[in-house]
């Protein structure tokens, strides 16, 4: 380039410094020109656009922002490993070795397990978490299933429901036989009475299990008796502030009975170990664990302990499980998905120990493939993208910061009303936790047959054609009072329906007509058919080209031939405009018993309806509603 052709920079003292921050009110403005595409709207109508398109409430009545200012993050600042441990239990976090990953073992044969422990712990895991009793192994197996484990290296935790207090009277008793140094066994008996009750309606009895807790207490420093657990009230349905607070109501009650029976304030704290669901909403799991371990510090220092130690007394031990209600059994694949996310933001929100369920496990045992994946997915979050280097990598985010906050205010809340009602032993038998939580899982159904709660493969996206993987019978545990239920489960009832009729030769398939050309109808031909097949219906698609000629002699022989019991319309509002109502009225003149629209603008629809048209489909409507009255319509048994 020409030397006097190259541009003149002003003088340097002419340049401004001043990136040109924008005010909120500025940016606010901005946003409402977007909205306002007419151009004519008021400020209530903005206000209205705003808060439905962006901002979201959550199930817990938390409304989440489109921007965060440093107006949103509180007032509070700590270090991490300083009460109230909101950045961390421990000041280096997981950053020398990662999170203890615990992997599940679910199966019933004693050497089978023995098998796949070794399986597990030579492929990364550091710890182990068995069923045993009624869902898992037989009590007195425990010998045969550790045999090859050498227990001072692999923590054991235990799941035994009823029989918890017997299997935890076994493991100790294997302990002593190895001749193992109690400083050297880590992990926890999984004691949980409260939790079991929760899930069979009864009362719960806390004797037994406090009574092997403080002799425990007093032998196993590095074991965890107590086991107060918030996935059972996640599997039934809760909430995130109805899953912290029953965790802490229940943690609460544990405390006051293990210092009733004479352990040190400190020393009581140390025994209970919580266990949280972590979901594919990795800032909402973020904050749910920031705020648990929070409200734990504080019924910590109102119960006298010293937050201050070394130790931290009031410091949160935390087993992360990636959520079973969030699990599909259909396109199980995408597990792999929704539990990776769930693992990343249990580890950056600092529990100190993962549980990833394998994939398969909606399916039935795992086999193992689904555990080396389950195991692997946290071995690649610390190895591979050093997420355990950071310690709380969200800290100082104004959005995690803020709900992190409001979370713990609206669980407080609950457990305020929990230990009014008696804590959790009163709560539970007033009914007022499965009350809120049954509220809550309706409220979360609703959402997600409306899809406004999307399931990947399942409500969006499902793949029809998908070959089921088939694993051996899963033993669980049956809930009463509350029951664990997976969100998918109503869209797979359908599907087997679906596959039922299938397999007899008649596959349920709902006819798109589609008018006019390839651009015109593509949209809603593809809306159509998501809307239909993830209730397993299957859709088939047939060109109605020449809008304004009589209907193609193919869609006659397929009226005739009975392909037809259900036929959906699709294409753009102004082929509907000009087309749709004669098409409409030429359907059910060939004998079309139910005739559907997808999609259409408000006029347009009434147009269709008085022509014929049975229902019109669009976003928002009810999937499974509309899915299942298909199906009736073509006899399909339930």
């Amino acid at each position: 380039m020409d030397a006097a052709a190259q541009p003149t920079l002003p003088p340097l003292a002419e340049l401004s410094l001043d990136p040109g921050v924008v005010s909120v009110d500025q940016w606010r403005a901005m946003v409402n020109k977007v909205l306002d595409r007419s151009g004519s709207s008021g400020p209530e109508e903005l206000q209205k656009a705003f808060d439905a398109r962006l901002r979201t409430t959550t199930l817990d009545g938390i409304t989440l922002e489109p921007l965060y200012t440093a107006a949103h993050a509180g007032s509070e600042r700590t270090l991490p490993g300083s009460a109230p441990f909101v950045r961390g239990s421990s000041a280096g976090g997981s950053v020398i070795g990662g999170w203890d990953i615990r992997a599940l073992q679910v199966a019933t044969d004693p050497a089978e397990v023995a098998r796949d422990v070794v399986d597990d712990l030579e492929g990364g895991a550091t710890s182990l978490w068995l069923k045993v009793g009624e869902t898992g192994l037989p009590l007195g197996s425990l010998a045969t299933a550790l045999q090859p484990v050498l227990l001072d290296l692999a923590g054991v935790v235990l799941d035994a429901g009823d029989d918890g207090v017997a299997a935890a009277h076994e493991l100790e008793a294997m302990w002593s036989a190895r001749g193992l140094e109690p400083t050297a066994v880590s992990g926890s008996l999984g004691l949980d009475p409260l939790g079991w009750a929760a899930q069979r309606g009864a009362h719960p009895d806390l004797v037994p299990a406090i009574a092997v807790a403080v002799a425990a207490a007093e032998r196993y420093p590095q074991v965890r008796p107590l086991v107060a657990d918030g996935t059972v009230l996640h599997d039934a349905g809760a909430t995130d502030a109805q899953e912290l607070a029953g965790a802490i109501t229940a943690g609460i009650e544990y405390l006051r009975a293990l210092v009733d029976a004479g352990l040190p304030v400190d020393l009581a704290l140390e025994q209970i170990e919580f266990r949280l669901s972590a979901t594919a909403d990795q800032f909402a799991t973020i904050a749910k664990f920031r705020a648990a371990r929070r409200l734990w510090a504080q019924v910590a220092r109102t119960s006298g302990a010293d937050l201050e130690r070394q130790a931290g007394a009031g410091a949160l031990r935390l087993h992360a499980v990636t959520s079973w209600a969030m699990l599909s059994r259909r396109d199980p694949w995408v597990n792999l998905l929704r539990s990776t996310v769930a693992a990343f933001a249990a580890g950056v929100a600092g529990a100190q120990s993962v549980t990833v369920l394998p994939f398969d496990l909606p399916l039935g045992i795992p086999d193992a493939l689904g555990r080396r994946l389950a195991r692997n997915t946290s071995a690649l979050l610390i190895e591979e993208s050093g997420l355990a280097r950071v310690i709380d990598p969200a800290g100082g985010s104004w959005f995690v910061e803020s709900y992190t906050e409001q979370l713990a205010a609206a669980a407080w809340t609950l457990v305020q009303q929990y230990e009014a009602a008696g804590g959790f032993s009163g709560a539970l038998a007033q009914g007022l936790i499965a009350d809120h939580v049954e509220s809550a899982f309706q409220e979360r159904s609703n959402r997600i047959a409306h899809r406004r709660d999307p399931l990947t493969g399942v409500s969006e996206f499902p793949h029809i054609d998908e070959q089921p993987l088939e694993r051996r019978p899963l033993v669980r545990r049956v809930g009463t009072a509350l029951p664990a239920r997976r969100y998918s489960e109503p869209f797979e009832m359908l599907r087997d329906r679906c596959d039922a009729a299938a397999a007899a030769g008649q596959p349920p398939t709902v006819l798109l007509v589609a008018l006019g050309d390839v651009s015109q109808y593509t949209a809603r031909a593809t809306f159509a058919k998501n809307f239909y097949e993830a209730g397993g219906i299957r859709t088939r698609v047939m060109e109605w080209t020449d809008t304004t000629g009589d209907m193609p002699a193919d869609f006659q022989q397929a009226v005739r031939g009975g392909d037809s019991a259900v036929v959906c319309v699709v294409s753009s509002d102004d082929v509907y405009a000009h087309a749709g109502s004669p098409a409409v009225r030429a359907l059910v003149r060939a004998g079309v018993g139910t005739v559907h629209i997808a999609g259409g603008s408000p006029a347009l629809r009434t147009e269709l309806i008085d022509a014929g048209a049975t229902r019109i489909i669009a976003l928002g409507d009810d999937v499974l509603a509309a899915a299942a009255e298909v199906l009736a319509i073509m006899g399909v048994p339930a």
